[in-house]
C-alpha cells in the first residue's frame, strides 16, 4: 500500500467530511436499539453518507472538531480502557481533552504497520458509550470518488445524538481498528460480515458500466469476495465480465485486468464456468488477451494471464475429459522443447470474419544447434549456433481444448493433462519475458492446484469439490506418483501411504477400521512436521482434509476448514514448542469457522477424533492444559481423550472421576426400574450390561461372557429389564442357541441379514474369527441385532458399543475385527 500517495490526496476526504459535518447537525439521528449493536443498512447503497440529510443550517457545523489535530493515540486508549468493562463502559468525554498541537492522519500499529484514520469529534461534553452492543457501524461506497467508507459511529450515553466517528477507508484497517479498540475482528461476526457482504453485492447489483465495476471488484476484500457467489449468481459474473471485457477493448489506457481476476476467484461453482466458455471460446480468448499486469496470488506476484490460466486448469479437473483425452495433442517441454503461440495473432484483435477468432496457435518446436553459415574471416569454421526450428505447422485450439503436455526438464518424465490455454499462457510468459523465473509444471501446477485451491482460499466452495474428489483416480493426469515418492522418502511416509491405500481399497475414510485411520492421521501429523514447504506436502495436506471432510469431524464449516501448522497458530516460542510437540506425537491442528457462530477457532485432532477446539482468545488456557504433558503422559491423555481402545476392547472401562459419577449415577437410573420403550433407551443402557463400578473406577466384568451378554441385551429390548450379564467362560454356539429359543445358526452376510429380517425381529450373531479344519469347531464372538424403522441396529453388551449398519466409519470400527463369516439366529418370542 503506497501511504504516501494517501497523504497526499488526503484531502479528498474533505468532500465527504463536509457532508458528514451537515448530516450531523441534527441531533436525533435514526438508531434501531441500545440495548443491541445496529448497522446502517444502505439506502441507494449509501451514495453519498451514512447519515441523515442536511437541514440548510450551516451554524452547527462549527460544533464539531474535523480537522487532523485530534491526538488519535490518546482518543483510541481512552475508548480501549472504556470497552474492558470500566466504569460501566462509560467514556467520560470532552472533546477539549483531544486536541493536539501536531496534525495526525495516522495510528502506528505493531510490525511498522500504519492505520489511516479521520476523526470526528462532537462538541458537547457528555459522557458517551463505548460498549460494543451500543456502536453503530455504517459503510459507504462513493463509487463517483472512487473512494469506500468504513466508520464506527459512537453515541451519547443518555441520548440517541453522535458524540464520535471514527472513520478509515480501507476494509482491513477497518479490521484493524477493531480490533486495536478490542471490538474483535468484525469478519468473525455473522451480522457484521453479512452486511457488509450485501453493500459490496448490491453495489455490483446496480453498476451496469466498466469503470463502477472495475472499482468495486478492485476494492472488494477477500474475506467478502470469497461469499460473493451467495448473492450474485454466475449469469452476472458472466455479464461483468463482458463489460468489463468491451471496456478494456475501447479504451486502451483501461486495464480491468485485476477486477477480471477478481470476478473468477469469486464465482464458487466451476462446472458453470467451463460450460460457459466452452460454447463461447471467443469471450475467454478476449478476456485473456486484455489482461495485463501482475496480482498477488499464492502469496507472490504473478501475471493475470498465468492466474487466469491456472483457474481455468482448476475449474477443467471438475469436467468430464474422457472423451477429450482420445483426441488431445501431445506437447513436450524441457530439454530444448518449447512451444511456440504466435504472438503476432492477438487473438481478439483479428478481423470479426476471422475464422480463428476463437482459438489460437499453438506449435511445437526445439531449439537445435548448426553450424553457423555465415562465418567471418578468421572465424572458427566449425562455429555452432543455436535455432529453433518448427517441429510441426502448428494448430489452431480452443481455450478449453484439452492437450497432453510432458515434461522432460527434471530427472524423470512427467505428464499432464491440461486445457490448452494454460500451455499458451506458458509459452507467452516466455516469449514476451513477462515471468522472470522458469515455470516448472511440477511445482506450478499442483502446488496452485492442489496447495492453494485447497489449502489456502476459504470461504469459496470450490476447494472442497477438489478436496472431496477422488485424487488418487487423478493419479495420470496429475503426476501425483511423484508427491508419493517423495513422501516415501521420509520416515514413516510409506507406512503413511499404505495407509491412504487401504483407505482407498475400502471405499474411504469413513468405512476404514479404527486402527488403520488412527495411523493414518498420527502418520499424517508427523510427515507435516517434518516435510519441507512444497507440492508434496500441500498433497499430503489435502488427502487429511479429503478425509476430514468425508466424516465431518470438526464442528467448522466444511468451506472454511484448512490444515494448519503450529508455526501457523501459536505466536511464542514457547506456544509453538508445545504445538510441534504435540504434532510429532500424532496431532493434526486444523483451522476454521464454527458452525453458526462465525467464529475462527482451532480443533487438535488425533488419530480422527477432536480432542481439544479452542480460539485465539483461548490459546493460553490450551497452553497451561497441555504444557507438562510429555512422552507417554502426553500419549496417554490424547488416547483417553481419543476414545481409542483396542478393537473388541471395553469402551465403557475408566477411572476419570466425572465419567465415573455419570456411570454410577445411571446404575441408578436403569438398575432399579423397568424401563418403557427401552428401544428409546438403547445409547444409554449400553454400558451398563457388563461393567460395573468399583473403588472410584468402571471395569469390565467379563471379556469372553459375549455369549451372557446377549442374552440379558435382548431380555433388555424385549422386556425394558435390565440385569447384569455374569462373568464366564467362552459359551459354545449350541448354548447360545437354546438361551435364544433353540433355532439353529444360518451363515449370512450382514447386509443379507438385514434383508431376511422383519421389522423388530431381533437376531443373534455370531462372527467367526478362527475355524478349525479338520473337526470344524469355531471361535469368535456373539452380539445382537435389532430392525427397527428398517434400519439393523447392532448392540455389543460385552464392550458396550452401539452401531447401526451403514457405510460408516463407526460401523467400520465395529465389524473389522478379523471376522471370517457371521452366522445369525433369530430370537424367538
Amino acid at each position: 500500500m503506497n501511504y504516501d500517495n494517501y497523504f497526499n490526496d488526503f484531502d479528498d476526504f474533505d468532500e465527504t467530511s463536509k457532508k458528514t459535518l451537515q448530516s450531523l447537525s441534527s441531533y436525533f439521528v435514526p438508531h434501531e436499539s441500545l440495548l443491541s449493536k445496529t448497522l446502517k443498512q444502505p439506502t441507494d447503497l449509501q451514495t453519498e453518507t451514512s447519515l441523515p440529510p442536511a437541514p440548510s443550517s450551516v451554524s452547527d457545523i462549527t460544533d464539531w472538531q474535523t480537522d487532523e489535530y485530534i491526538n488519535l493515540e490518546l482518543l483510541i486508549s481512552k475508548i480501549k480502557y472504556g470497552n474492558s468493562g470500566m466504569r460501566d463502559y462509560i467514556l467520560e468525554y470532552n472533546p477539549i481533552d483531544y486536541q493536539s498541537n501536531t496534525q495526525r492522519k495516522s495510528l502506528s500499529l505493531p510490525g511498522k504497520n500504519f492505520l489511516r484514520l479521520k476523526v470526528y469529534l462532537n462538541s458537547k461534553a457528555e459522557n458517551v458509550s463505548v460498549k460494543w452492543s451500543q456502536t453503530q457501524i455504517s459503510h459507504e461506497i462513493a463509487v463517483g470518488k472512487e473512494k469506500i467508507f468504513y466508520r464506527i459511529n459512537f453515541f451519547y450515553a443518555k441520548s440517541n445524538e453522535k458524540a464520535i466517528i471514527l472513520e478509515t477507508c480501507s476494509y482491513q484497517e477497518f479490521r484493524d481498528l477493531n480490533i486495536l479498540l478490542g471490538y474483535g475482528d468484525i469478519d468473525d461476526y455473522d451480522k457484521d460480515y453479512k452486511y457488509f457482504l450485501k453493500n459490496f453485492a448490491d453495489a455490483l447489483k446496480k453498476y451496469e458500466d466498466a469503470g463502477s465495476l472495475k472499482f468495486i471488484y478492485e476494492n472488494i476484500p477477500e474475506t467478502i469476495l470469497s461469499g460473493l457467489s451467495a448473492h450474485i449468481d454466475n449469469l452476472m459474473f458472466f455479464n461483468h465480465l463482458e463489460i468489463l471485457s468491451n471496456g478494456d477493448d475501447s479504451d486502451i489506457f483501461k486495464d480491468s485486468s485485476s477486477a477480471v481476476i477478481q470476478i473468477f476467484k469469486a464465482i464458487g461453482d466451476p462446472v458453470p464456468v467451463l460450460n460457459y466458455f466452452r460454447e463461447n471460446p471467443d469471450k475467454l480468448n478476449r478476456i485473456y488477451y486484455n489482461l495485463d499486469g501482475s496480482t498477488e496470488y499464492d502469496g507472490k506476484m504473478q501475471t493475470n494471464r498465468m492466474i487466469l490460466a491456472n483457474i481455468m486448469m482448476l475449474f477443467s479437473l471438475f469436467a468430464n475429459n474422457d472423451k477429450r483425452k482420445k483426441d488431445a495433442q501431445s506437447f513436450i517441454i524441457g530439454q530444448g522443447y518449447t512451444i511456440n503461440s504466435d504472438i503476432l495473432e492477438m487473438g481478439i484483435f483479428q478481423s470479426s470474419g476471422d475464422q480463428y477468432r476463437d482459438t489460437f496457435l499453438l506449435q511445437q518446436q526445439k531449439e537445435v544447434q548448426r553450424n553457423v553459415k555465415i562465418i567471418p574471416k578468421e572465424g572458427d569454421p566449425n562455429a555452432k549456433e543455436t535455432v529453433t526450428e518448427d517441429l510441426d505447422e502448428g494448430a489452431q485450439f480452443h481455450p478449453l481444448d484439452m492437450v497432453y503436455l510432458t515434461d522432460i526438464s527434471g530427472e524423470k518424465e512427467e505428464t499432464y493433462l491440461v486445457p490448452a490455454i494454460y500451455l499458451k499462457a506458458l509459452a507467452d510468459a516466455e516469449e514476451w519475458a513477462v515471468v522472470q523465473q522458469n515455470i516448472r509444471i511440477a511445482a506450478n501446477l499442483v502446488a496452485i492446484v492442489i496447495g492453494v485451491a485447497t489449502l489456502a482460499t476459504t470461504g469459496n466452495p470450490y476447494f472442497i469439490l477438489l478436496a472431496a474428489a477422488d485424487i488418487s483416480l487423478a493419479g495420470a493426469d496429475l503426476t501425483i506418483q511423484a508427491f508419493k515418492e517423495e513422501i516415501a522418502t521420509y520416515e514413516g511416509g510409506k507406512e503413511f501411504l499404505a495407509d491412504w491405500e487401504e483407505i482407498y481399497m475400502v471405499g474411504g475414510i469413513a468405512l476404514a477400521g479404527l486402527t488403520v485411520v488412527g495411523s493414518f492421521y498420527s502418520g499424517a501429523a508427523k510427515l507435516i512436521a517434518k516435510m519441507a514447504d512444497g507440492s508434496a506436502k500441500n498433497y499430503l495436506k489435502t488427502l487429511v482434509l479429503k478425509a476430514v471432510l468425508e466424516t465431518n469431524i470438526s464442528n467448522f464449516q466444511k468451506n472454511t476448514i484448512k490444515v494448519v501448522e503450529p508455526r501457523e497458530i501459536f505466536p511464542g516460542a514457547e506456544y509453538r514448542a508445545l504445538g510441534n510437540t504435540m504434532a510429532e506425537n500424532g496431532i493434526v491442528f486444523l483451522f476454521g469457522r464454527r458452525n453458526g457462530k462465525f467464529l475462527n477457532a482451532y480443533a487438535a485432532v488425533y488419530k480422527g477424533e477432536v480432542v481439544e477446539e479452542f480460539t485465539k482468545a483461548e490459546m493460553h488456557m490450551f497452553y497451561k492444559k497441555w504444557r507438562n504433558l510429555r512422552g507417554e503422559k502426553l500419549v496417554e491423555e490424547l488416547e483417553h481423550l481419543g476414545g481409542h481402545v483396542p478393537p473388541g476392547g471395553s469402551i465403557v472401562a475408566t477411572n476419570v472421576e466425572a465419567e465415573v459419577k455419570a456411570f454410577i449415577k445411571g446404575e441408578k437410573q436403569f438398575l432399579n426400574a423397568i424401563i418403557e420403550n427401552p428401544f428409546e433407551k438403547r445409547k444409554e443402557a449400553m454400558p451398563y450390561f457388563n461393567h460395573i463400578s468399583i473403588d472410584n473406577e468402571v471395569i469390565q466384568i467379563g471379556d469372553l461372557n459375549c455369549g451372557n451378554t446377549v442374552e440379558v441385551v435382548v431380555e433388555f429390548l424385549r422386556t425394558g429389564e435390565l440385569r447384569r450379564a455374569k462373568s464366564s467362560t467362552m459359551q459354545d454356539i449350541e448354548v447360545v442357541a437354546a438361551k435364544c429359543g433353540g433355532g439353529s445358526f444360518q451363515p449370512a452376510t450382514i447386509p443379507r441379514m438385514k434383508q431376511l429380517m422383519a421389522e423388530e425381529d431381533i437376531v443373534v450373531i455370531y462372527g467367526i474369527k478362527e475355524k478349525n479344519s479338520i473337526t470344524g469347531s469355531t471361535k469368535g464372538h456373539f452380539f445382537v441385532g435389532m430392525k427397527k424403522g428398517g434400519e439393523l441396529h447392532l448392540f455389543d453388551g460385552q464392550t458396550g458399543e452401539y452401531v447401526i449398519f451403514a457405510q460408516t466409519r463407526e460401523y467400520g470400527n465395529f465389524i473389522q475385527r478379523g471376522y471370517l463369516e457371521f452366522k445369525y439366529t433369530k430370537v424367538r418370542k
